[in-house]
C-alpha cells in the first residue's frame, strides 16, 4: 500500500501532511525491520530481472505485468507485485489451515468448511460444540507458517446462527 492510500484509509484524506506522516511510518517500519526491507529490495530486483512473473513463498505465480501497458512505471509494477505477494500468501495460509483441519479431522465430522471468502472461513458446528471447535480452528489458524519465516497469523472468531451474526 502506498503512503497516499494509507493516508486515505487512516485519516480519511490524503493531504500532503497525512501522506508525509504515512511515508514516515513506512520508513520507520523498514528501519525497525531490516529483514522486511531486505525482502522488499530483493523483490524489486527480482521484478527488474524478470518483469513478467512474481512468485510467492508458496510457489504461487502471477503474471502481474502481462496486463500492464509497456510504459507502466516500475513503481506501479512493484506495488502490484508486493500486493500480490501479501494477498496470495494470506490465501495460501488460509487454504493450508483448512486442509489441516480437514485432513486431521480436528473438528470431527464437522471439519469441512462451508465456505471461505477472502480471509474469512465459515464453519458449521452444533451450537453446544461451537465454542470448543471454534477454539480448535483458531489454534490451527494461528500455527506458525514456515514459508513465511515461522510467523503466525493473527485471527479471531465469532459464533452465531448465520455469517452476519458472527461478525
Amino acid at each position: 500500500e502506498s503512503a497516499y492510500n494509507l493516508a486515505n484509509r487512516l485519516f480519511g484524506s490524503a493531504t500532503k501532511q497525512n501522506v508525509k506522516t504515512c511515508a514516515r511510518i513506512y520508513h520507520a517500519i523498514l528501519k525497525e525491520y531490516p529483514i522486511t526491507n531486505a525482502y522488499r529490495e530483493a523483490l524489486y530486483e527480482t521484478c527488474q530481472a524478470n518483469p513478467i512473473v512474481v512468485t510467492n513463498k508458496f510457489g504461487r505465480r502471477l503474471q502481474v505485468f502481462s496486463r500492464d501497458s509497456e510504459d507502466a512505471s516500475i513503481r506501479d509494477k512493484f506495488k502490484k507485485s508486493l500486493a500480490f505477494v501479501g494477498r496470495s500468501s494470506a490465501v495460501d495460509v488460509l487454504l493450508r489451515a483448512m486442509a489441516r483441519i480437514w485432513e486431521d479431522k480436528r473438528c470431527d465430522e464437522y471439519s469441512l468448511p462451508v465456505a471461505f471468502v477472502h480471509d474469512e472461513l465459515l464453519m458449521a458446528f452444533p451450537i453446544d460444540k461451537a465454542e470448543r471447535y471454534a477454539t480448535i480452528v483458531l489454534e490451527t489458524m494461528r500455527e506458525s507458517v514456515s514459508e513465511l519465516g515461522d510467523i503466525s497469523i493473527p485471527c479471531e472468531y465469532g459464533i452465531g446462527r448465520n455469517w452476519a451474526e458472527c461478525k
